[in-house]
């Protein structure tokens, strides 16, 4: 095992036992009746993703890092891309001092949520080697659903389809029913078919139909979101993109009536402010109606500045100015 994989396992270790002493200990893993339904489900899907494939500078460690995802937990995982990928993920010492703390937060709760226990994570799904035969998805209720819920389909960006996604859009919107597909490594390409097919799926496991689902897509799969919407805007309330930007030939093609809400970090390094402003600016000549605001944090501002994020996509749902 070379030195970056041993710190990578050896600070994960600890981080997730951090997490789970840390939920033992506050008493706050209950065996209360969850108020919520949170389900991972396969689906039959005329198309699926692509096999993901190691990449050649890695390849050395594939097995290892297949056994990772088999048998460790998510929040392993994730706190030890944390600890050795703030280059890979453009981040600062300190916006990485600042994300840990966040994220364990995040992580301990979703253990101690009823609704979670039990909910597999994602990721091996993800980075299967095996050409899938079914899609694959998260599907978030309240137990008494609504007559007329609102709904959100999110699309994941570079890294998998993360529980803590579902997780932060179940605790904003309490009453939503969420649908957050995986499509392998990054929604940056993907099939509305496949989108169409889950909907599907979801409506005969829920056994009524869903409202038209407002479609939300962060980092990676930011520009292909825009590429879904603007390919059928007719089966959706509008797009909200996080932490992305439209690429030049999506936003030179996008239909002008659509509903669209693009947040970036001020501070984001991996899709800096002024592309996202620039990008923004192309794309409204299209689309004059479309909302750019900046949020004051890096790429990970879904979870660092939770409260103007949602107020700003609560104001555009909501139709207000």
């Amino acid at each position: 095992m070379s030195s970056t994989a041993g710190v990578f396992f050896i600070r994960a270790a600890l981080t997730a036992f951090v997490v789970l002493f840390t939920t033992a200990m506050s008493g706050r893993v209950t065996a209360n009746e969850p108020v919520s339904v949170v389900q991972s489900l396969e689906f039959r899907s005329a198309v699926t993703p692509p096999v993901y494939v190691v990449p050649p500078a890695l390849k050395q460690h594939e097995s290892l890092f297949r056994a990772g995802l088999q048998t460790l937990p998510e929040a392993f995982l994730v706190a030890g891309a944390l600890s050795i990928g703030s280059r890979d993920l453009r981040l600062t010492e300190e916006q990485s001092a600042s994300l840990t703390p966040l994220m364990t937060d995040v992580y301990n709760r979703i253990i101690a949520d009823p609704a979670f226990r039990g909910v597999p994570s994602a990721l091996p799904w993800c980075f299967d080697s095996r050409k899938h035969d079914a899609g694959h998805y998260f599907l978030y209720h309240p137990a008494a659903i609504p007559e007329k819920p609102r709904c959100i389909v999110f699309l994941h960006g570079y890294g998998g389809n993360f529980q803590f996604y579902t997780w932060v859009l179940k605790e904003e919107f309490p009453d939503a029913v969420i649908l957050a597909p995986s499509w392998g490594v990054s929604w940056a390409t993907g099939s509305p078919i496949y989108l169409q097919n889950m909907m599907q799926d979801a409506e005969m496991r829920i056994g009524r139909k869903l409202p038209k689902p407002w479609l939300m897509a962060i980092s990676g799969g930011g520009n292909n979101g825009f590429r879904l919407y603007n390919h059928q805007p007719e089966n959706y309330e509008g797009y909200v993109c996080l932490a992305a930007a439209p690429d030049q030939v999506v936003a030179r093609q996008l239909r002008p009536q659509l509903q669209i809400l693009m947040l970036n970090g001020s501070t984001d390094r991996m899709i800096p402010a002024a592309i996202a402003r620039r990008q923004a600016a192309l794309a409204q000549q299209r689309v004059p109606s479309l909302r750019f605001t900046e949020i004051p944090g890096d790429h990970f501002f879904l979870l660092s500045q939770r409260e103007p994020t949602f107020g700003a996509i609560r104001q555009f749902m909501n139709g207000s100015p």
